[in-house]
C-alpha cells in the first residue's frame, strides 16, 4: 500500500550551497521534553517543544532543579558536530536512523562524570545548519551514545549519538523561536502560551506560541 503521493518537484539550479553546521550541538535530557505542535503533514514537517515546564523543586525537596539544555562547542574552524540521517525499510516501512557527533575531551572529574551522564542518558539533539535551520534529531525516541574508546592523548574522543530506536521521520525543523537554540531551551526565557486544545488531526487548531 502506498500512503505518500509525491506532490511537488525540487529545482536545484539556483540554490546557494550551505556546506556545514555551526559546531555547537544542544543535548537535552528526553524525559524533560514536552512537545507542544508536529506537524507532519504532505506539505510540513516541523516540530516546536519546551524543556520541562517549571523550574520544580526534586521531590524531596532542596534546591530547585533548573530545566535547560546543555550546550557542547568544538572550534568553528572545524567539522566534528553534525548530523546525518540513515534510511531503511522494515516490512516495506521507511525507517529513519538519527545521528549526532559532539566531542569531549580531558581528564578531570568533571569529564568523567560527564561521560557517565551522556553514557547513561537518553537524548534530544539540536543542531544549527549554516543557513540558521535548527534540527532537531531523535524526537521520537530519543538519542544513545554510542560504544566508543576515550583516548585522552588524543585529545578526546567524537562521540556519536544514535536514535535508540528506528523513527518514523526524518529529523525535524524547529518552527520555533531562534533564540531557543542560541540560550539552550532555557525554562527562564522560554515562556509558553498555550492557546488551543491538543489533538491529532494536524488542523492548526492546537498551537502555542512563545513569548521573550
Amino acid at each position: 500500500m502506498i500512503c505518500e503521493k509525491l506532490i511537488k518537484g525540487f529545482d536545484d539550479r539556483c540554490n546557494k550551497v550551505e556546506r556545514r553546521y555551526l559546531q555547537k550541538a544542544v543535548l537535552m535530557n528526553y524525559e524533560e521534553i514536552v512537545f507542544q505542535s508536529v506537524n507532519s503533514s504532505s506539505t510540513k514537517h516541523n516540530i516546536i517543544f519546551s524543556v520541562g515546564t517549571a523550574n520544580l523543586p526534586p521531590p524531596s525537596g532542596g534546591a530547585v532543579i533548573k530545566r535547560t539544555g546543555y550546550p557542547f562547542y568544538s572550534l568553528e574552524t572545524g567539522d566534528v558536530i553534525k548530523g546525518s540521517f540513515d534510511m531503511s525499510r522494515s516490512k516495506g516501512v521507511a525507517m529513519y536512523t538519527h545521528n549526532m557527533s559532539i566531542r569531549v575531551s580531558g581528564v578531570s572529574e568533571n569529564v568523567k562524570t560527564l561521560q557517565k551522564q551522556l553514557d547513561k542518558g537518553l537524548f534530544l539533539g539540536a543542531l544549527k545548519f549554516s543557513d540558521g535551520t535548527i534540527e532537531i534529531y531523535g524526537a521520537g525516541y530519543g538519542l544513545k551514545i554510542q560504544p566508543y574508546s576515550f583516548v585522552a592523548t588524543n585529545g578526546g574522543v567524537t562521540l556519536e549519538l544514535e536514535s535508540s530506536v528506528s523513527e518514523y521521520e526524518p529529523p525535524f525543523v524547529y518552527a520555533g523561536d531562534a533564540i531557543d537554540y542560541d540560550n539552550n531551551w532555557d525554562s527562564d526565557i522560554q515562556i509558553i502560551d498555550l492557546l488551543g486544545e491538543f489533538n491529532n488531526d494536524f488542523n492548526n487548531d492546537f498551537r502555542r506560541t512563545f513569548q521573550i
